[in-house]
């Protein structure tokens, strides 16, 4: 019951607040020609239709999370069904084709039953809900798809699973003593106010906008980004919080004058690194980490993206 009063309160709101400047209506359809067209058509033929049939993990990792033994997972695991079904949303507005949205459809009510009682959705275990990996940046991504396909489909089933993900969320970092920052890895996990953001302007929970705000106010903590005073600042101040005099405001500037020429002076003249070559080092988490499950059998990240892979 209360589920449905959120999603009929959500329908009011949504259909009250004004459009913001550029917003895509979720209307738009498009349709490409030529070798663009092509392109869509073979990615929804040997992608789309076929990447959660040929690696069933990206579901089933879900349903196992809290299983012994204790699943091996890379620490970004829960994005991969995220970010497919972002893709797959998006791809419905290019194509004509009608095998794709019941597709997509049938992939989504998967997704949904592997929710749990308390609104996680993720690949990890109990005691770890949310508190650490890259598990929020994965949330972030699915709870995006499910926004997304709510505002396609009007689907109530997808806005319910995103809210009752998003009051977890909420009750784990708002309504407690913890920090979105203090889950690690900052640049990924405090990218779901995104997610929130968007779930806010659909139902106008002043909850989610309370959530949004905290995690806005933690990017000014050091190595958290400080995004959103850089952006009002016009990129003159740099990320320690500091305007920099050397670098003309580049956002990217964290260091003194002679660190930043000597770091230039190494990368042109030293071997290629990871910060030259954008490739990570061999001993990051992403270089050393497991793969995700036994039938994720797609190359690490580090190495897919030397292959072309994305």
């Amino acid at each position: 019951m209360l589920a449905l009063l959120l999603i009929n309160a959500a329908t009011a709101f949504a259909q009250e607040r004004p459009a913001m400047p550029m917003e895509m209506p979720t209307s738009a359809h498009f349709h490409f020609g030529g070798p663009l067209g092509d392109r869509v058509q073979a990615n929804l033929d040997n992608w789309l239709l076929r990447a959660p049939l040929a690696n069933l993990g990206m579901v089933e990792m879900f349903r196992r999370r809290d299983r012994k033994p204790v699943p091996e997972l890379v620490p970004w695991a829960g994005e991969f069904v995220g970010k497919y079904l972002i893709s797959a949303v998006q791809a419905c507005r290019m194509t004509d084709d009608p095998r794709l949205e019941p597709f997509v459809a049938g992939v989504l009510k998967e997704l949904i039953s592997t929710q749990a009682e308390d609104g996680y959705l993720g690949p990890f275990r109990k005691e770890e809900r949310l508190l650490g990996h890259w598990d929020l940046w994965g949330h972030y991504h699915v709870m995006l798809a499910l926004l997304m396909w709510h505002e396609r489909t009007s689907d109530r089933a997808a806005l319910a699973c995103a809210t009752k993900l998003a009051d977890l969320v909420c009750s784990t970092y708002l309504d407690a003593d913890r920090r979105v920052f203090d889950a690690g890895s900052q640049e990924m996990n405090m990218a779901i106010i995104h997610s929130l953001g968007r779930l806010y302007r659909l139902t106008g929970a002043e909850r989610y906008l309370r959530m949004v705000r905290q995690i806005a106010k933690e990017w000014e903590l050091p190595g958290a980004g400080d995004y959103l005073r850089v952006a009002l600042d016009g990129g003159r101040r740099n990320r320690g919080g500091r305007v920099c005099t050397t670098c003309r405001g580049l956002s990217s500037c964290t260091r003194s004058p002679a660190t930043r020429s000597t770091s230039r002076r190494s990368s042109s003249t030293g071997p290629a690194s990871a910060t030259t070559t954008g490739i990570p080092a061999a001993d990051s988490p992403r270089a050393s980490a497991p793969s995700a499950t036994r039938t994720l059998t797609a190359p690490s990240r580090p190495a897919a993206r030397r292959r072309g892979w994305r």
